[in-house]
């Protein structure tokens, strides 16, 4: 299997574990509520090529990711720890 490839006006780099296990996680949770991209690019108001390329983990830009998530009826929410601080933020 050969790396993964990105889009061509981005620098070539492979994915991230953290990416590929996000995307997978994300297609997980539209796959179990039996939604198609399809539906979720026009719930989300996205372009089908974006939630693609989300599931795949080329896109994990938040803005997309949370609208993703709310097309499925969730909310997003961010954790930042700064050593014993920790800020949780919904997006």
């Amino acid at each position: 299997m050969g790396l993964p490839l990105r889009h061509s006006s981005e620098p070539w780099q492979p994915l991230s574990w953290l990416q590929r296990v996000a995307a997978v996680k994300l297609r997980c949770l539209r796959e179990e509520r039996g939604l198609s991209q399809e539906s979720v690019a026009e719930r989300a108001q996205l372009a089908l090529s974006s939630v693609a390329r989300l599931e795949n983990g080329r896109d994990l830009d938040l803005d997309t990711v949370r609208r993703y998530v709310e097309s499925l009826g969730g909310t997003l929410e961010v954790c930042v720890r700064l050593g014993r601080r920790r800020l949780r933020l919904r997006l």
